[in-house]
């Protein structure tokens, strides 16, 4: 029994420190993600100006698909950088959490996805998707 409960505490210990680990590594603030997370910040306040303005933030010609989830969103009025993880050398995943009012005056939360690429030494948008889309409207 005692050998059950040695295992057991062991187990719990690497847990710990596995989680503890993989918590500052996705941690925006780290060193490591310093460059990223400039990037999505300097992304959702152009993003809060415009489309046009967010574009140059955005790799190739994907800063199209930002219409629409601008259009939905209504205004911005925050949002906050919540993790950043690796995705592999030259790709990382921004979470974000965006606070917006829509066009009717509702408040709303959406979660965003987004993948940088690094280009030339700087972080850009490749992929973004928000929850946001879950309001649009449907199709009959």
């Amino acid at each position: 029994m005692k050998k059950f409960y040695l295992i057991f505490a062991l187990l719990l210990v690497l847990g710990g420190i596995f989680y503890t680990y993989e918590h500052f590594k996705s941690d925006p603030n780290s060193e490591n993600n310093k460059d990223a997370y400039q990037a999505l910040k300097d992304f959702y306040n152009a993003y809060i100006i415009g489309v046009n303005e967010a574009a140059k933030y955005v790799s190739g010609t994907n800063a199209g698909q930002l219409v629409n989830y601008r259009f939905y969103y209504g205004d911005i009025k925050s949002f906050k950088v919540e993790k950043i993880t690796n995705v592999d050398e030259s790709r990382k995943k921004g979470i974000v959490s965006v606070e917006t009012v829509k066009k009717t005056g509702e408040h709303a939360t959406y979660t965003d996805t987004i993948i940088l690429i690094q280009d030339n030494g700087k972080w850009l948008v490749e992929k973004y998707s928000s929850t946001s889309y879950n309001d649009w409207p449907k199709l009959p």
